[in-house]
Parts: C-alpha cells; structure tokens; sequence
C-alpha cells in the first residue's frame, strides 16, 4: 500500500465540509466518481515532493522508565511481607486507573488481594529461575532430563504457576498440598517464605518447619 498526498481540489470529503447545494451535489462529478486521475494509470496520479529540513530539527531529551526485573523486586527486601504489600498496592493502584472512581476499591488490602500478589511474586520468579522448563511445558514437551524439576512432571495451572504434578492427584490432599508451587532453593524470594514460615510457627524445629513449607511449596 503507497501513501500518496492528494490535494484538497481532489478530495470528495472536502465538499461535505464546505458548504455546498443537493443541486450542486448531485451532479458533482467528483463526488460520485472520484477525481479523474484516479480512474488513470497509477503513474499519471499526481505525487508530492516532500523536503524535510535537516539543519533546524528540533532534538528533545527522552526519559525512558525501566521497571525492575522480578528477581531485583525480591533482593530488595528483607521480609516477605513487604514486597507481597508492595505488589498488592501496584496492582490496586492499576485496578484504581483502569476503573472509574465510582468502582474504585477501597485502600485497605484484604486476604484476596495479598493472596494475588503472593502468586504474582512466585510466578515472577518462576519465570525468573524456570525460563525453559516453563517454555517445554507449555509447548506440551518433556523437561531436560539435566533439569531439577525433571522427577517433579511439573504442569502450569490455570493462573499460570508451575507445580507439582505426578500421582499425588490420587490422593485425598488439598490442591496446594497435592500441587505445590515450585520455587528455586537458591532464589532470595525463597529464603523469604522459608523466614516467614519459621518466624509463623515460633521458631519450630526442621521437620515441623519442612511438613508446613510443603503444604504449598
């Protein structure tokens, strides 16, 4: 498709803006049939030399905005609470400009809410730390047999989150306990949730501590 300029003597639009008679439309050869150099060959149709100045542009500074990677999020605090709170109140504060003022939610953090940003912040770092075996998985392929993950037969569900698949389906279990969420033992997000779930449970001992982590991870 070429972009040609067409002058405002040969454009049907131009009538209706102006002012102009039904006589005079009705017989208006040019709003019926188009200008007569359309119904010419292509290279009879009228072009337009366009010079664009070089030595007088104008130059503007540019500000760029980067958002941080998922895994910068997570080494830039100390706690899980605060980068869970954190995330929550982006993602109010995106319902809140997407919506009108009349179904805007109201500033305090419910359950639900910090429920979603605590998956937003393990899918973040799945996609950190398991860029190709989630890449394999929806593309219906085996993990590598090198993969960590690869006795787990990880599956994604339906919010996005790879987990623990394999015959515990059978069972009786709760869906996070039968399906728990996959996170990288090296990741700092990681360590997090393992505090979090120590300091929760008033400091018990490795074996409690490990039987709750793996009610969801």
């Amino acid at each position: 498709m070429t972009w040609r300029h067409v002058p405002y003597q040969s454009n049907p639009a131009d009538l209706i803006s102006r002012v102009i008679y039904s006589t005079t439309l009705s017989t208006s050869t040019l709003w019926w049939k188009g200008p007569q150099w359309l119904s010419q060959e292509q290279f009879c149709w009228p072009t337009t030399e366009v010079n664009i100045p070089t030595d007088k542009l104008e130059f503007r500074n540019v500000h760029v905005a980067c958002l941080p990677t998922p895994e910068d999020i997570a080494q830039r605090f100390s706690t899980l609470n605060r980068p869970i709170r954190v995330i929550a109140y982006c993602r109010r504060f995106i319902h809140s400009c997407r919506h009108l003022k009349a179904n805007r939610q109201s500033t305090t953090l419910s359950t639900q809410d910090l429920d979603q940003a605590l998956t937003c912040c393990v899918k973040m770092v799945q996609q950190i730390s398991y860029a190709q075996e989630m890449k394999n998985v929806m593309e219906k392929q085996d993990v590598a047999a090198s993969s960590s993950l690869n006795t787990l037969h990880p599956f994604i569900d339906k919010e996005g989150l790879l987990r623990v698949g394999g015959r515990l389906q059978q069972s009786m279990l709760p869906y996070q306990a039968m399906h728990q969420m996959i996170l990288p033992s090296n990741h700092h997000f990681t360590k997090l949730v393992v505090s979090a779930d120590y300091l929760r449970l008033h400091h018990a001992g490795p074996q409690l501590l490990i039987t709750s982590l793996r009610q969801n991870y």
